[in-house]
């Protein structure tokens, strides 16, 4: 963790002191590519420790693969949203906030930092203290364009995860109970004799977490948050954010393994995958802001993982947590694009996007495709596995599960549809976008697209968890 720490706040620092928004995006810049190298080099010495890679990197800290992947993830998005921030402050609508650079740029470095260190802690009480601090910084950067409704996002976002996690709080609480004080998640023992006390704790930890993953009944300030944050802000909360928030659940339940509570625990992650889902599908049809449409799919999709966790369905689980992370953050990136070029976030203010600009039209096509689950990307995989666990497991469920995605896919492919089709709302647009609003998403799409290979590889996934 110190070189990622390290890493955070020397640039942090670095990108307060230059003052300059173009200085703040490269250093941004430079800071994503080395998390990225760093990333990539964690991960191989978390699957092969006796790489070269801890050779090259002394201060590389080992920690075990599924803590690795999740980085790795979120790495990949950093980076991408690093390269598209590079055009961010030179759009027309962003030009009256170039002096506020500095504390975004700090800001946004800093929020990446505390998410590392929530992911590579293996001490449950600092991966609280990390979460709860990502919450504070990541707040600074959803109140950027300072509007009411930002704001207001903001108050609510901070209100309602303050809540959240002082939930977790009581849950971590209960557990020490049954652990002696002991919350170091590599080597925490359950006492068999305290059961009661972690059966106490699971709700609390899962709802408290859960809050800040954005899973049902506990979302309400995710629509709100990742419509009105800034889009490279977007992008992170909905592609980073959430996974880092999921992670700790994840390896709860892994102690929970052998103790009877297996159940008790599945049972609560059904029911708030499938309220995720139920609430999704609802609002999704009826979005009238196209952010705010994908911030719901993003509430859909944390659903869906909750709901492999609690069918133990480990391939599925990790391929979908890739696929969304690649895929959301490419949508909103467009979402970013498209805002530039309309000024509005409204659906109905958005019309014949093919015939403005045909090449950011079709990769909205294919991003809203690809986050369908259609072949051949990552959520195909990964939610037709987790189709034949839950039709192993509960027919009834099953069938639910379908409709529910049914609907969701039904709002999605209208609301696109509406935005690409049909006569221009703009008269002309000589609006052109550079090769940092593009590439990066076009790269995203196209490791999405990996779906065929990652099913081939199935029992690579399943070694990480």
């Amino acid at each position: 963790m110190i070189t990622f720490g390290g890493m955070s706040l020397i640039f942090a620092a670095l990108a307060w002191f230059f003052k300059k928004a173009e200085s703040g995006s490269r250093i941004f810049f430079v800071f994503a590519l080395l998390h990225l190298l760093s990333s990539i080099m964690l991960m191989v010495n978390s699957l092969f420790p006796s790489s070269c890679c801890a050779a090259w990197l002394p201060l590389m800290p080992h920690t075990n693969p599924l803590c690795s992947y999740v980085l790795l993830i979120e790495s990949v998005v950093v980076m991408a949203v690093a390269w598209y921030n590079t055009d961010f402050f030179m759009r027309h609508e962003e030009i009256p906030y170039r002096h506020k650079s500095p504390i975004y740029h700090a800001s946004i470095i800093g929020f990446i930092g505390a998410m590392d260190f929530a992911i590579l802690s293996d001490n449950l009480g600092m991966v609280w203290v990390f979460i709860e601090l990502s919450t504070l910084l990541s707040a600074l950067l959803i109140a950027h364009h300072n509007s009411a409704h930002s704001l207001e996002a903001t108050w609510k976002y901070v209100f309602i995860c303050s809540v959240g996690i002082a939930f977790a709080f009581a849950g971590i609480v209960f557990l020490l109970i049954a652990t002696d004080g002991n919350l170091d998640l590599t080597t925490m023992q359950l006492d068999r004799n305290k059961l009661f006390a972690v059966k106490i704790a699971l709700p609390f930890l899962i709802i408290g977490f859960g809050t800040k993953a954005g899973l049902a009944p506990v979302h309400n300030w995710l629509p709100d948050a990742h419509s009105e944050a800034p889009t490279p802000v977007s992008a992170l909360l909905s592609a980073s954010l959430l996974n880092s928030a999921l992670l700790p659940i994840v390896r709860i339940l892994q102690l929970t393994g052998g103790t009877g509570l297996e159940n008790f625990a599945s049972a609560i992650l059904l029911t708030m995958g499938f309220l995720s889902l139920i609430v999704a599908a609802i609002f999704i049809p009826h979005a009238y802001n196209y952010k705010r449409m994908l911030a719901y799919s993003s509430v859909e999709n944390m659903g869906i993982l909750a709901i492999a966790l609690g069918l133990n369905c480990q391939s599925g689980f990790l391929i979908h947590m890739a696929g969304h992370s690649f895929i959301k953050c490419a949508l909103f990136l467009i979402a970013g694009n498209i805002l530039s070029m309309y000024g509005s976030k409204l659906i109905k203010e958005v019309s014949g996007m093919v015939r403005i600009h045909k090449g950011l039209a079709y990769l909205y096509l294919v991003g809203i495709l690809a986050i369908m689950g259609f072949v051949p990307f990552m959520l195909f995989v990964s939610e037709f596995v987790i189709i034949a666990a839950l039709f192993n497991s509960n027919k009834f469920l099953c069938v639910l599960f379908i409709i529910l995605l049914t609907f969701v896919m039904y709002g999605l492919g209208r609301n696109m549809l509406k935005m690409v089709r049909g006569k221009s709302s703009l008269y002309k647009s000589d609006y052109r976008f550079k090769t940092a609003a593009i590439a990066p998403i076009v790269i995203l799409l196209l490791i999405a697209a990996a779906s065929f290979g990652a099913m081939m590889y199935r029992g690579v996934f399943e070694n990480i968890l």
